[in-house]
């Protein structure tokens, strides 16, 4: 008989891969994660997301300038690496190659908590998550009602200070949040009484 002979194109169904969307202990996962809850953000204190991510195992964190900072995951930098605000997708094509420093336009203050995905992820996250994932994950609601928070850092090594708040109401239909944070980095000092050479920067 005749071999069958396949069409030049063929239909497929659609297929669809998200990552996990419910709670798993750290030890149950069988990838190498990492988390960094709101206790440890608030004790770090970090500047920036990418300077939060410094002290995690696994991560090198390249920073060329103060404000800014491109985490290096498994090796790989830059677009191979898939950065989420709340499983949403931050990184996209537009990203240039080799180091980036947009993770650093997230606000550590506004965050519950960052997991951190070592080793490729693509099969879970789709394309980009070639080295691993970061996940940052916003701080959610508290209660009904109103409710309001913020908080002052002050550095004397910089001589900077930072202040940041948020004011928002949550009804059984409707919620609203509006928030805002400023920081005034001074030039910083390094030993010997020396200055680092513009070092000082603004953000908002």
């Amino acid at each position: 008989s005749a071999p069958a002979v396949l069409p030049a194109t063929a239909d497929l169904p659609p297929m669809v891969v998200t990552g996990r969307r419910h709670d798993q202990r750290l030890l149950e996962a069988d990838r190498t994660l990492h988390r960094l809850d709101k206790e440890r953000l608030t004790v770090q204190q970090p500047q920036g997301m990418a300077e939060a991510l410094q002290e995690t195992a696994g991560v090198h964190v390249q920073q060329t300038n103060r404000g800014a900072g491109a985490p290096f995951l498994r090796g790989l930098v830059g677009p191979q690496n898939l950065l989420l605000v709340d499983g949403l997708r931050f990184s996209n094509s537009t990203f240039r190659t080799g180091p980036n420093q947009y993770l650093n336009l997230l606000d550590p203050v506004q965050a519950d908590r960052v997991e951190v995905l070592l080793g490729p992820g693509s099969v879970l996250y789709g394309s980009d998550a070639l080295g691993g994932a970061v996940h940052v994950l916003p701080a959610g609601w508290r209660q009904d009602g109103r409710q309001a928070r913020g908080g002052v850092r002050y550095g004397s090594a910089d001589t900077s200070w930072a202040v940041w708040g948020e004011d928002g109401w949550r009804g059984q239909d409707a919620s609203v949040l509006a928030g805002g944070a400023w920081r005034d980095y001074g030039t910083l000092r390094v030993g010997g009484g020396g200055e680092a050479p513009a070092s000082d920067y603004r953000q908002g």
